[in-house]
């Protein structure tokens, strides 16, 4: 490399000394080409070091997960194990007249007995060495692909420097640092898109082919974000599949229902193995279940767009451009949101679209269907602030994302969120946020983490008018608002529990609960629209219905029902016929 660049300066000095005695065009076009001869050796020096970087990373990383596959290799070896060429370990074989199942240990005496739960935990302690070692093989061969990847990455920002030097022949070699990973992409929204625009689409391929999640990016339009995005969702397919497949592989009677360990013990060995086995396998199952929900969701139509796809059970699909739409709406669900049931969110996306067009918005107007944080998995999780502390920043940086991206006059947008959504959506604007947003729907909110609209804060309102932009709702017979009643929402005994513990202490008159106070009271300040009561509940829950709380989008015979008519009329922008 020093050779190289002492090549080049000499050129320059040559030409220099030259100078001294030629003068005229001629002698200033011979200087030129040669100062852009040193320029171009410049960016092929730049892009060689680039290619020794990435083989000399590549090793590394290649080397770390050679490295700890070989310790849980020699860990099984000292422990008496064999360990097969695929990575299979096997334990020794049982003593004579040793159990060798669960279910025969009760037949024998405690000693014998002893020994069998030895064998068994052996036995188990294999096979999740081979689990881990067959996950190191794994890795090993990820970091392989990945170091094949960044030195391809490498040498194509390399042969575009090469072709940069030959007149004409322009390629973006300022792209180069960001494709071999010396200089990180931006994480702000509007300097990541400042920087995009400026890449060529083989410089934006390129990085994907070293980031798989580059479309999760918010400051990229869209377009592209759906075309990285649908790329990416068939690996992350496969990867959730070969999971599911390796551990049913392991125990596939228990796969089936049968031979489970019953659990006689708090300490049960046996039954602890099943349950962490067991766990794992429902975690992969449900990963694979969202990828296959959100392709059904996608696949064939050119009018959704996949906004966010990752392996941490996050996503978001938009119907129709957001950065072409005149209306923007992001609908942010509550608590249970998981992407194997995205299907009943879209479907309540198109039913609002289709409302707000109906109330006169443009059909080309957008609704995105925002998965983009995780949820609490049941009604006691949603008793904890920590889901949406961990949600608002994604939030909020999406939809900073959606200005900065739309093509012409900036759209109306809206940020629509149901139950726990609504808290998040608070949290996104208060405590000092903002968020990027024309108007904002709370529909049956447990507390927007405000006590007054005026603690949120939207772009570009004024603080004093952001009152005039919060709309709230929520159904008389709807249990879940009166979360905001409460002085402490742990609440346990299940969803029956967790209502009867909202309804017990909000009829003592208790206001302003963790969340903060109700959004349709009066002393909050937001904008109260209607939404019809429900039907009533059982007596013991003093006529509130937990099914209302799903309510909010139901068209009967005579039509929508009043909710659905204002979210149409807020979506629309006519905000002066909501009722």
């Amino acid at each position: 490399m020093d050779r190289f660049d002492q090549t080049m300066s000499q050129v320059v000095r040559s030409v220099d000394t030259a100078m001294d005695h030629w003068q005229g065009n001629g002698a200033r076009a011979a200087q030129g080409r040669a100062e852009m001869e040193h320029q171009a050796g410049n960016h092929l020096a730049a892009g060689l070091l680039a290619v020794t970087d990435a083989l000399s990373a590549g090793q590394g990383g290649i080397g770390a997960a050679r490295d700890a596959v070989l310790h849980l290799v020699t860990t099984a070896e000292s422990r008496g194990m064999t360990v097969a060429e695929d990575g299979t370990v096997t334990a020794p074989a049982a003593p004579a007249g040793i159990p060798t199942t669960v279910a025969a240990i009760a037949a024998v005496d405690p000693i014998m007995a002893t020994m069998a739960l030895a064998y068994l935990e052996q036995q188990a302690e294999a096979e999740m060495l081979t689990v881990q070692i067959h996950g190191g093989l794994i890795a090993v061969d990820a970091a392989d692909q990945a170091a094949a990847a960044a030195v391809a990455a490498a040498i194509g920002a390399l042969a575009g420097a090469a072709a940069a030097s030959s007149p004409g022949q322009g390629v973006d070699a300022a792209a180069a640092p960001y494709v071999n990973g010396s200089t990180p992409l931006p994480t702000d929204p509007a300097a990541l898109n400042a920087l995009w625009r400026t890449f060529s689409a083989a410089d934006k391929d390129a990085l994907f082919a070293k980031d798989s999640n580059l479309g999760n990016r918010d400051g990229i339009p869209v377009a592209d974000r759906d075309h990285y995005n649908r790329l990416n969702l068939p690996t992350l397919t496969a990867s959730a599949q070969a999971t599911v497949d390796q551990l049913t592989a392991q125990h596939p009677d228990w796969a089936q229902g049968k031979n489970i360990p019953t659990q006689r013990s708090d300490v049960d060995f046996a039954w602890k193995y099943y349950d962490s086995w067991h766990t794992k396998l429902q975690a992969a199952q449900d990963k694979l279940s969202g990828f296959e929900a959100v392709d059904k969701q996608v696949a064939g139509r050119s009018d959704r767009f996949l906004m966010q796809i990752d392996d941490g059970g996050r996503g978001a699909i938009a119907i129709n451009n957001p950065d072409t739409a005149p209306n923007v709406t992001t609908f942010v669900p509550g608590t249970g949101t998981k992407l194997p049931d995205i299907a009943k969110d879209m479907g309540r996306s198109e039913t609002m679209l289709g409302q707000a067009i109906a109330s006169g918005a443009p059909a080309d107007s957008s609704v995105i269907t925002w998965y983009g944080y995780n949820a609490p998995p049941e009604i006691p999780d949603a008793a904890h602030i920590h889901w949406a502390d961990a949600g608002a920043p994604r939030l909020d940086s999406f939809q900073d994302g959606l200005r900065v991206t739309h093509d012409g006059a900036p759209s109306y947008n809206v940020v629509l969120g149901h139950s726990y959504g609504t808290t998040v959506i608070g949290d996104a604007a208060a405590g000092g946020h903002h968020l990027a947003a024309d108007n904002v729907v709370l529909l049956a909110s447990p507390g927007a983490d405000a006590d007054h609209a005026t603690d949120l804060h939207l772009d570009g309102i004024p603080q004093d008018q952001v009152g005039q932009h919060i709309f709230a709702t929520k159904a008389a017979n709807d249990p879940v608002p009166l979360a905001s009643h409460l002085s402490d929402l742990s609440v346990a005994g299940g969803p029956a529990g967790a209502v009867a513990n909202l309804i017990g202490e909000a009829v003592t008159g208790h206001d302003g609960g963790p969340f903060g106070i109700d959004p349709t009271s009066s002393d909050f300040g937001g904008q109260v629209f209607t939404s019809d009561p429900g039907p009533t509940g059982p007596w013991y829950y003093l006529g509130y219905n937990p099914s209302v709380h799903s309510n909010y989008w139901d068209v009967g015979p005579s039509g929508p029902c009043a909710s659905l008519k204002n979210i149409g009329d807020i979506m629309a922008g006519n905000t002066g016929a909501v009722k």
